[in-house]
């Protein structure tokens, strides 16, 4: 995980020149107003449009993500990725064995500032609707509520620098701030996941990348620094610390 920096809101203009976001936002709010208690036990869920997932922003968050996972690192190049909200918006859970609590963060499931781009692995089978913080709470439970007293675990690379929270000691990833965010977002992400082939098998992808490094800057302990072959070799472990590139961040801890 690697500090992102998003670019000004995005609008989807309808033909009318409304901002397709705006009005579905004003949708969602009109439609809790008339039945609150409804949705605030989850006898009533929303309709929410997936115009979240448009081409535009999808589009954009890849740009900027150079197209990686938000949490991860890896390249979305095999696969579909998906627009990830860090608040979930239909339901929320403090942690995996907690009830679902309606009705979510539905007043930002347009919200550009709570979109991030995510694999499927990270979005679907780890993180999916949890949103553990420190003081329960404390926490917005509707569009009039004030998000800024909330103190999420996790972290959004959009707003915290990864850098500060986990560390990489080889491949592993490991938390190392005194309030437990890295550690939770680790263990939550799934960040040190093992075992199946692909996007399943993160920490054996890092250690892989981490093991050829390595190589590379032992074997530069046998070559002059002036020949030419030390600059091609040291050349490859610089390109891997781009933000560009797949696990850069266990790059940059390491080398």
């Amino acid at each position: 995980m690697i500090l992102l920096k998003k670019l000004p809101h995005i609008q989807i203009n309808t033909y009318g020149g409304r901002c397709k976001l705006t009005s579905e936002t004003t949708k969602l709010i009109t439609a809790y107003g008339a039945s609150q208690a409804s949705y605030d036990d989850g006898t009533l869920k929303f309709d929410i449009n997936n115009v979240y997932h448009h081409d535009n922003i999808k589009d954009k968050l890849k740009e900027i993500q150079k197209n990686k996972c938000a949490f991860c690192e890896v390249n979305l190049d095999s696969q579909h990725g998906e627009v990830e909200h860090f608040r979930p918006k239909r339901f929320y859970k403090q942690n995996p064995e907690d009830i679902n609590h309606y009705p979510g963060y539905f007043w930002l499931s347009y919200n550009w500032e709570n979109l991030l781009l995510s694999c499927i692995s990270c979005n679907q089978k780890w993180k999916k609707n949890l949103f553990p913080l420190k003081n329960p709470d404390r926490r917005a439970i509707n569009n009039t509520s004030d998000l800024s007293k909330e103190k999420p675990y996790f972290l959004n690379p959009y707003i915290d620098n990864p850098s500060v929270f986990i560390k990489f000691v080889g491949p592993l990833a490991t938390g190392i701030d005194k309030c437990n965010r890295g550690k939770v977002s680790i263990k939550y992400f799934n960040l040190n996941r093992k075992g199946d082939s692909g996007i399943n098998s993160i920490f054996e992808l890092r250690k892989g990348l981490f093991d050829k490094l390595l190589a590379i800057q032992e074997s530069l302990s046998f070559v002059p620094s002036d020949d030419p072959l030390y600059l091609k070799l040291n050349q490859n472990i610089q390109i891997a610390k781009d933000e560009s590139e797949e696990y850069c961040a266990m790059v940059r801890d390491n080398f």
